[in-house]
């Protein structure tokens, strides 16, 4: 029964982690989302250690099934692992935890500039009242307001502040789908390429030239730079990786 009972835990244990995964992948995902997400797990870890210290489970569903069945070493054992994972996590993340994220970083229209830092205030007023800026954050959202050059331009403390909490989280996520994406342009599956998530964007060129056999396999192939359209978080990646998949597999 001891058993049984250690494998629905888990299973309730694996299962909120699994969403925290997912919470963490996508090209938009930012440093800001991340200590977002792992802040509210680690202490989410310490509800559950404290509730199933109460013989609470309601954020256990499948261990629920067997609380009349649970012994006081089956509560021990489980809150003694919810305390090391909360550990784990708090060690693990201890970068992210310790991001300093100003107040005026989610709501930049409506924070009071005079309660922010000096060195920004002036700018965040002129922002505040920028009227193209104002409609693109409302549109589009804090994050894609500063994807546009004009506004880097124009709010450059602003920016200083900003560019190191917008940038990728970098996951991998990120570096599998790179891989994929750059692997899928060197192979005969190019002309099938099609991406759901938009998070890489091909023109309707040759990237290889040459000859395939009845088997698939590539043969005479000739290798050059492709004529590529990319997403801005992924051009830098994506040049570095071909510069070096061209030195690794030279003509």
């Amino acid at each position: 029964m001891a058993a049984r009972c250690d494998i629905l835990f888990l299973c309730d244990i694996f299962t909120k982690l699994n969403d925290l995964n997912k919470l963490l992948q996508g090209n938009r995902k930012t440093l800001v989302d991340c200590k977002s997400f792992i802040t509210t797990i680690i202490l989410k870890l310490m509800l559950y250690k404290i509730n199933i210290s109460k013989c609470q489970f309601h954020q256990f569903p499948q261990l629920v099934s067997l609380k009349d069945e649970l012994v006081d070493e089956d509560l021990t054992t489980h809150r003694n692992y919810l305390q090391l994972l909360h550990d784990n996590m708090v060690g693990k993340f201890q970068d992210d935890i310790a991001v300093n994220i100003p107040n005026w970083c989610s709501n930049q229209f409506e924070v009071d500039a005079f309660d922010c830092e000096d060195d920004i205030q002036e700018e965040l007023i002129e922002l505040q009242n920028d009227n193209d800026a104002t409609m693109q954050y409302h549109h589009n959202g804090k994050e894609s307001l500063w994807y546009h050059q004009s506004i880097l331009d124009s709010y450059p403390s602003l920016w200083r502040h900003l560019k190191l909490l917008l940038l990728a989280f970098p996951t991998s996520y990120l570096v599998e789908s790179s891989f994929n994406h750059v692997g899928t342009l060197f192979s005969h599956k190019r002309t099938g390429l099609v991406s759901q998530r938009r998070d890489l964007q091909l023109k309707s060129t040759s990237l290889i030239s040459g000859s395939f056999g009845e088997n698939g396999n590539q043969c005479k192939i000739k290798r050059k730079f492709p004529e590529v359209n990319l997403s801005e978080k992924y051009r830098a990646n994506i040049k570095i990786l071909l510069t070096l998949m061209a030195k690794l597999n030279p003509q």
